[in-house]
């Protein structure tokens, strides 16, 4: 049988990523998160890395090749949030090319060989090339939920091309403030944007990395309500679970058909686990 992506591969380190921290497999939910890598020597995330049972990161970078998916951008805000409010989430990490389509397929490839059946994609749908892959992707693994960002670009993104990619594994996400409102710059769509999540004051940050956008911490909140739900019922599938996301949400106030399903105020006070 031939090994599984995720097993270890002998890849040379890139000179300037630091060693990944000793560790024990954490149990808990595993997710994938593919975006620009993250700073996995703070502890918090070292200590919630997906592990295999030798201590080696399930995880990959396609940028330098090799099992160090280092970065210092504001993925790694996304990806403290997953694991903050995940709380039983662990995280397979995948650092990769997400405008290139070649690169992008290839680190959905991996999510989908490793532990995690919820793929968070720290890239905008607004993106040709994401929406492309995300349409080929949503179909090839029925069995996975990608949940993505809608972007900041103030777009209203049926008018865009291509539009409309709404099966039932994918969530797309944008960002509102506290009354629901969408934020100036979250991009829209009533065909082609899920839901909206509240993203103000959710990040009290302590550290010097670049705050992640309010299109990133709207998919690591739902991301981590994801994860939430299924430690709670771990039978549930993908298209229940998606459409359990999509039945906690309110109407948007203000205008209207800004996204397909509404508004979540607070993900954390759904399946918050005591």
């Amino acid at each position: 049988m031939a090994p599984l992506l995720w097993a270890p591969v002998l890849a040379a380190a890139g000179p300037a990523d630091p060693p990944i921290p000793a560790g024990r497999n954490p149990g808990g939910f595993p997710v994938a998160v593919i975006g620009d890598g993250f700073d996995y020597t703070q502890r918090p995330l070292a200590q919630m890395l997906a592990r295999d049972g030798e201590g080696e990161i399930i995880g990959y970078d396609f940028i330098d090749d090799d099992r160090q998916p280092f970065g210092t951008g504001p993925d790694t805000d996304a990806a403290g949030i997953v694991i903050g409010e995940g709380q039983a989430a662990t995280v397979v990490a995948i650092r990769a090319d997400v405008r290139q389509i070649v690169s992008l397929t290839r680190a959905i490839g991996y999510a989908t060989q490793s532990p995690a059946s919820i793929i968070a994609i720290l890239a905008p749908i607004s993106t040709r090339e994401v929406a492309t892959v995300i349409a080929a992707a949503a179909r090839k693994f029925p069995r996975h939920l990608f949940i993505l960002e809608a972007g900041d670009d103030g777009l209203d993104l049926d008018a865009q091309s291509p539009a409309h990619i709404a099966p039932e594994n994918v969530v797309v996400v944008t960002s509102a403030d506290a009354q629901g409102a969408l934020t100036p710059s979250a991009n829209s769509g009533s065909s082609t944007v899920d839901l909206a999540v509240t993203t103000s004051g959710v990040w009290d940050r302590s550290n010097t990395t670049p705050a992640a956008s309010p299109s990133k911490t709207a998919v690591a909140r739902i991301t981590a309500l994801a994860a939430r739900l299924r430690a709670v019922e771990p039978e549930v599938t993908v298209a229940e679970l998606k459409s359990r996301i999509m039945a906690l949400a309110a109407a948007s106030p203000g205008k209207a058909n800004t996204t397909r399903g509404g508004w979540i105020a607070d993900p954390r006070r759904h399946f918050w686990l005591e």
